[in-house]
């Protein structure tokens, strides 16, 4: 019986589980089984689908500051300088 999920995100980490789906799934670093494999192709289309900055011409900027801004929250006294670099 398949039955569907919904999983909530915020924009930020979206994008962010986009950016890092998209490159693990480029390069095939994770040594993972076909159904797995398969499952994570289909999060990362799903997710390109609602993330619209993937065709941004600023798409890296925007995963740089969505990081950040997660960091941030995360860590809130964190003075890690490149996360202070962005956020300004």
């Amino acid at each position: 019986m398949m039955t569907g999920v919904t999983v909530s995100l915020t924009a930020d980490e979206a994008l962010v589980l986009l950016d890092w789906l998209a490159t693990e799934n480029e390069i095939e670093k994770v040594a993972v089984e076909p159904s797995v494999r398969q499952t994570l192709w289909s999060l990362e289309a799903v997710l390109e689908s609602v993330v619209g900055a993937v065709v941004a011409g600023d798409y890296a900027q925007q995963v740089a500051q969505a990081r950040a801004r997660l960091t941030a929250a995360a860590l809130p006294d964190s003075d890690d300088p490149s996360v202070q670099e962005v956020l300004d």
